[in-house]
């Protein structure tokens, strides 16, 4: 019999998609998220989408479970980016 975590299910196969579903168990999950060094390293090691370990972090944090945070890649960029990039165009400025 097979666990959770090795069991797979075929989506409905179309003409445009094979695509299969990974079952992950929370433990699992959990322990992956926090080895990983990053989300996408935690999405390649669990085999799923990025949206699907979105919410499964999300689900785990509203029930209690203090999932570790990972850097965003949104587009919004920190304190430390703008500092970063005014240092740049003032060395730019400097070369003129």
């Amino acid at each position: 019999m097979k666990t959770m975590s090795e069991q797979t299910v075929a989506n409905v196969e179309s003409s445009d998609s094979t695509e299969t579903r990974v079952f992950v168990d929370d433990a699992e999950f959990i322990r992956t998220w926090e080895l990983a060094g990053s989300k996408a390293e935690a999405v390649d090691a669990l085999g799923m989408k990025p949206a699907s370990v979105d919410q499964r972090a999300r689900s785990l944090r509203k029930n209690g479970v203090n999932l570790k945070e990972f850097p965003k890649r949104n587009g919004k960029k920190g304190e430390e980016y703008w500092a970063r990039m005014e240092a740049l165009r003032l060395t730019l400025s400097s070369d003129e």
